[in-house]
């Protein structure tokens, strides 16, 4: 077994899987580290999701977390598939079809899982960020960046299902001042 500790990383220095010494503080290592971040909040999110379809979907996206986290450490093979981002997509829709369409701003809350499912989502935006970042100095694959952008709307939207079939309405946002 490998040992955890390697003792490279003490000057702020990390080695990815391409075997290339890179700075920790570097775009390419914020853009992994976000990913591992929102695989984390994911995690606490299935901890607490009691719905099998949720977990289901949820553990299926933390090994696409894994996969684009691959790519980006140096294993070029491991492009995000156009058909991840379209099962996004259609699991947006359907869950959209049961939902009440929105006419204003809603706060993030609710239940305790969909906040933390809100919480998942402002990580994953923080990730694309973090991701974008990095492709304007080395071209990252369409799909990837679809795949973490359509991610956030996927967690959007699952939070809001998880609101409703918990009978938990939705607060909007309300202006607090005037113009």
């Amino acid at each position: 077994m490998v040992k955890i500790y390697t003792k490279t990383g003490d000057r702020g220095k990390t080695i990815s899987f391409d075997q290339t010494p890179t700075s920790k503080n570097s775009l390419r290592i914020h853009a992994v580290g976000s990913l591992d971040e929102l695989n984390s909040v994911l995690g606490m999110v299935i901890s607490q999701a009691e719905n099998s379809e949720i977990t289901r979907w949820l553990k299926i996206i933390q090994a696409d977390l894994f996969q684009f986290g691959s790519y980006l450490s140096g294993k070029k093979d491991e492009v995000m598939p156009l058909r991840r981002v379209n099962q996004l997509e259609m699991q947006i829709d359907h869950w959209q079809s049961e939902l009440q369409p929105l006419t204003q701003f809603i706060l993030p809350g609710g239940t305790i899982l969909a906040a933390q499912i809100h919480y998942a989502r402002t990580v994953c935006r923080r990730a694309e960020r973090h991701i974008v970042a990095y492709h304007e100095t080395e071209s990252l694959p369409a799909t990837n960046l679809e795949y973490i952008n359509r991610l956030s709307d996927w967690l959007f939207v699952l939070a809001r299902m998880v609101n409703a079939r918990g009978n938990t309405a939705e607060d909007t946002w309300v202006r607090t001042t005037q113009k």
